[in-house]
């Protein structure tokens, strides 16, 4: 699943897990705790899901964040999606067997032999909600079953006799079971409920996981369901920008528009997936990108920002006049004078008060890709506010002003009068988010491990090919 965040470009979900409890009343196991190691296990690298935990158990914690004041500068936001579940069901001896023999040799030896086998169902669901609404997400449901079995062999015999006239008897038995672990069981239906509700969540071709065929007509009927509730719901072209964007053969909007640019890639990739070229976005379209084991279309995307319709027939009516390039060539340094490079984006924000909200305007005279971490004296790291949970895009149009954090629910909190907080922004041509290492993409409002400004910029310089822009602010205290 790791591997699948990453090469979907899927970050920043942030999922509350309440406590998994056992409504039968058979089953005596942290079912939360398995939970949290089954979501921690499948997002080691990408960092794509930011699982919190609250309960009873965590207390503690809370009430010591409280009296200490170490909370001051946490980021408030609440989580978009909740999970819940139980163990649903538990069903004591539903299959039993048992086989019998015996024997007796003319009075003096006796054997028998038995076998038994018992299954039990153990049962759990667990589902998706959304914390704005409280309503389920349809689809996104687990329901498995699993069967425990129980087995036991017995052998037992006994000899009498008599010597001189004295009695004497002789008596074994021998007996083995084997109990499959319920407990055992529990742990792999919560992490095979893992795999299955965030694939459903974020739709990734998460039965490859699981080693099931994409050809399986169940695979097809899941594929078919997301290709008609995303039409539904007007979020499929969306998706499939974010599917070009992230192989590298578009680089504009992810904002559902039927861009000429996005047109011009469709067929491109129908091609490339073995399909004709005239059908647009059908399902077929849509199950090949989803089941495609690598990144790699087969074609390769032009390295400009998004093109209006009119920038894009005079882009294509200059290409028809060049005619054929020249033999010449091309001297390094003219190679580099002529390589496109992002302007600068200009941001700008208010003073205010120590401990007060920061509110930032971030404008640009180019279409362009964003990306903007803020610097932390008391600790000097450096946390990404945008692109961020909130607003995912990192792109910004240039007729519109993008404003941290605006509309986004979240807010960024000054620091003493005399500790200096700068925001870094970094501006590309093309998204580089597939390029970037997942150190530097990290969690949003996150600190990166062992990062430095310097590291940044080289990890932004490699990933977008030297056209790269940086600007900063320093925000001013009252």
């Amino acid at each position: 699943m790791d591997r699948l965040f990453i090469e979907n470009g899927i970050k920043d979900l942030v999922v509350l897990a309440e406590d998994l409890h056992d409504n039968t009343k058979k089953m005596n196991v942290g079912a939360r705790d398995m939970l949290m190691s089954a979501v921690s296990d499948m997002t080691k690298r990408s960092r794509a899901i930011r699982l919190i935990t609250f309960g009873g158990d965590v207390s503690n914690l809370v009430n010591w964040l409280n009296a200490s004041g170490s909370n001051s500068r946490v980021y408030t936001f609440k989580p978009d999606y909740d999970i819940r579940g139980s163990i649903s069901q538990m069903d004591d001896n539903i299959v039993q067997k048992r086989k019998s023999a015996g024997g007796s040799f003319g009075g003096y030896f006796d054997f028998d032999w038995s076998k038994d086998v018992n299954a039990s169902v153990l049962a759990l669901d667990m589902s998706i909600i959304s914390t704005q609404t409280m309503e389920l997400l349809p689809g996104v449901t687990s329901r498995n079953s699993i069967l425990v079995f129980k087995e036991g062999d017995a052998v037992g015999s006994a000899l009498t006799g008599s010597i001189s006239k004295q009695s004497f008897g002789l008596n074994l038995n021998f007996s083995f079971s084997a109990n499959e672990g319920s407990a055992q069981a529990v742990r792999t239906l919560i992490e095979l409920a893992s795999i299955e509700l965030f694939g459903k969540l974020t739709r990734v071709p998460y039965w490859s996981c699981l080693g099931i065929d994409p050809n399986h007509h169940l695979v097809k009927e899941e594929i078919g369901d997301w290709y008609y509730s995303l039409s539904q719901e007007r979020k499929l072209i969306p998706y499939i920008q974010n599917q070009f964007r992230m192989r590298g053969v578009y680089s504009g909007p992810v904002d559902g528009s039927q861009n000429p640019e996005f047109q011009a890639v469709v067929p491109k990739a129908r091609l490339a997936l073995g399909l004709n070229e005239g059908n647009g976005i059908d399902e077929d379209l849509f199950s090949g990108l989803i089941n495609l084991k690598t990144k790699n279309l087969g074609f390769p995307s032009e390295p400009v920002a998004h093109l209006t319709e009119v920038q894009y027939e005079e882009k294509k009516t200059t290409k028809a006049k060049k005619g054929k390039k020249s033999s010449a060539p091309v001297k390094s340094d003219e190679a580099k004078a002529t390589k496109p490079l992002p302007q600068k984006v200009q941001i700008s924000g208010k003073p205010v008060k120590p401990g007060a909200d920061i509110s930032l305007t971030v404008k640009s005279k180019e279409n362009t890709f964003l990306y903007c971490y803020l610097n932390e004296p008391t600790h000097d790291s450096w946390l990404r506010i945008y692109p961020n949970r909130f607003a995912p895009d990192p792109w910004l149009d240039k007729n519109k002003s993008l404003q941290i954090p605006g509309d986004m629910k979240f807010e960024i909190k000054t620091g003493k009068k005399f500790e200096v907080e700068k925001v870094y922004c970094f501006n590309t041509i093309i998204d580089v988010t597939p390029n970037l290492p997942v150190s530097a993409r990290g969690g949003d409002f996150e600190p990166l491990e062992n990062y430095t400004l310097e590291k940044l910029r080289a990890d932004f310089s490699t990933a977008s090919a030297g056209a790269v822009a940086e600007s900063s602010h320093q925000i001013m205290k009252q």
